[in-house]
């Protein structure tokens, strides 16, 4: 990325959650915190990497991590970063009553002294320094003291102005996150230069292929996955079963299966001026059969989140009929994914890849911290790793995608449903959570 680069304006289709430590499904503010934060371990080609520490070390029985931190680290303002900082966010993190907590539930003791950090384990774990690659897991000390590449100067409703700190060079000197959710105004924004990189979950899909052709576009295919993910007391690991029954419920329905008709590639659909009147006229000559479920029991009763903006709407709705063909109630919750107020027990959302390789989706940072134990995130990384470095076919594309969706139905905190097409326009070879 050209050091001389004065700005990047990119849209997002939602702002992050929290300008602070993000949660573990606030992909936009995982994005932002790719930027603004530095853990301690990257994954690599070949397992771990230190990134912010400069070694690492682990006992045998996996129970202690020893961190020596890199000299040079530095906040905005210039003071040094230093392990009392890992320290404070791994505490803050392990307390917290998310998934990230619940993974983090046999931290027993995180000290610091000098350049070194200490991590003691209530239970084996090997994999533990790999977890430190999250961003929910790296040092915050306030939300304009960015330890990254970038810090937060300026904010509003729908727009994040991020500069580049003085003593990290590369990438552009200014980046401009704007909240933009409607499909043709980013369209036109990005032809007209006002936007230099932006992707949109709620593209017309039968369109795609048309705007792919478009020679002053350049648009980037991105495989965009619909997850259903667990949240509250469907957290607990007594709930075990509970997520299990669900798991099984929604297991590998496929895209033509999640969707509605209405909203399966067709001529005369035109999602751009007019959402819910254009699907409105649609469904009423292409709905699909009603579904005639049994009566739920009273136990399976849950309360299932979605963003408001459309198309999440009518995904939620097919994931309620899904559950209750399988006799589980889901009262649809409509929350604001910007500003989260509703206690939910299940949260549909979609993940966009953050790389424009075809796996990109599954390389997401969302997707590694809904895996629940370290064992099978080295394993599900492995997968990656093993089509990086084969020959790659379709087939083998295809294969690789059944084992992650396997691994992912079996051991995360989320379950895959479906992947549906979506787009990611760039004038810059990266996206900006790339350049950190």
């Amino acid at each position: 990325m050209p050091a001389e680069l004065d700005a990047c304006v990119t849209a997002f289709d939602s702002m992050p959650g929290t300008l602070d430590q993000p949660g573990w499904c606030d992909h936009s503010g995982l994005q932002l915190a790719a930027l603004t934060t530095r853990p301690l371990v990257a994954p690599g080609a070949r397992g771990p990497e230190p990134t912010g520490a400069r070694s690492f070390d682990s006992s045998a029985d996996g129970r202690r991590h020893d961190f020596a931190l890199r000299p040079g680290a530095r906040w905005a303002d210039g003071s040094p970063v230093t392990t009392d900082d890992y320290a404070r966010a791994l505490d803050h993190a392990a307390a917290s009553a998310t998934v990230t907590g619940y993974w983090l539930r046999h931290v027993e003791q995180v000290s610091s002294r000098g350049d070194r950090l200490r991590v003691r384990l209530g239970q084996p774990d090997h994999g533990f320094p790999l977890l430190t690659s999250l961003p929910a897991l790296a040092p915050y000390r306030t939300r304009t003291d960015g330890v990254g590449r970038y810090r937060i100067v300026r904010t509003a409703p729908r727009t994040i102005v991020l500069d580049r700190t003085p003593h990290t060079p590369g990438g552009p000197s200014r980046v401009v996150l704007r909240r933009v959710k409607s499909p043709e105004r980013n369209l036109e924004g990005f032809a007209a230069g006002r936007l230099d990189v932006t992707s949109d979950t709620a593209f017309p899909l039968h369109r795609v292929a048309e705007f792919a052709g478009h020679p002053s576009l350049r648009v980037r295919r991105t495989g965009i996955v619909v997850a259903l993910c667990f949240e509250g007391e469907l957290l607990r690991p007594e709930a075990e079963q509970n997520r299990h029954t669900i798991r099984d419920a929604l297991a590998a329905p496929g895209t033509a299966a999640l969707l509605p008709a209405p909203l399966l590639p067709q001529h005369g659909f035109l999602p751009v001026r007019d959402f819910d009147r254009a699907f409105r006229d649609a469904a009423r000559s292409t709905a699909p059969a009603p579904v005639h479920s049994p009566r739920p029991p009273a136990r399976a009763h849950y309360r299932l989140a979605y963003d408001t903006y459309y198309p999440n709407r009518e995904l939620a709705r097919a994931a309620a009929r899904m559950l209750a063909a399988a006799g589980i109630r889901a009262d649809l919750v409509p929350d604001r994914y910007e500003s989260r107020s509703r206690t939910a027990d299940l949260r549909l959302n979609l993940f966009r890849g953050l790389r424009s390789d075809p796996l990109g989706v599954y390389r997401g940072l969302v997707f590694l911290e809904a895996l629940r134990t370290h064992d099978v995130l080295e394993t599900y990384l492995k997968v990656l790793q093993a089509y990086d470095s084969a020959p790659q076919t379709p087939a083998s594309l295809d294969a690789t995608v059944a084992e992650l969706d396997g691994i992912l139905a079996r051991h995360s905190l989320c379950v895959p449903l479906a992947e549906v097409p979506g787009i990611f326009l760039a004038r810059r070879p990266k996206a900006p959570w790339e350049w950190s």
